[in-house]
């Protein structure tokens, strides 16, 4: 019975740990990096958050994808443009 359980216990590990997904620190860093040209630069933002936010679905990290809606929204902001165009 012991044995049962920990066999258990492994595979419900394993199983748990398979769906964590890496930060790529080049998008986050990326987008940082954008998020402080939505000032001066909104179009140029834009532009950076689309093109990481299509790789961070792909890879369908969420936080990434955060990363990019923030810059965006910003950037739209400053534009003062509120159509959301891809």
């Amino acid at each position: 019975m012991p044995t049962l359980l920990l066999i258990a216990a492994i595979l419900f590990l394993k199983a748990t740990g398979n769906g964590q997904v890496v930060d790529d620190p080049g998008i986050i860093d990326r987008e940082r990096a954008a998020f402080k040209l939505t000032n001066t630069y909104p179009d140029s933002a834009i532009a950076i958050a689309v093109k990481d936010l299509q790789q961070s679905e792909r890879t369908g990290n969420r936080r990434e994808a955060a990363y990019c809606y923030k810059t965006k929204g910003w950037a739209f902001l400053r534009l003062g443009n509120f159509k959301v165009t891809q």
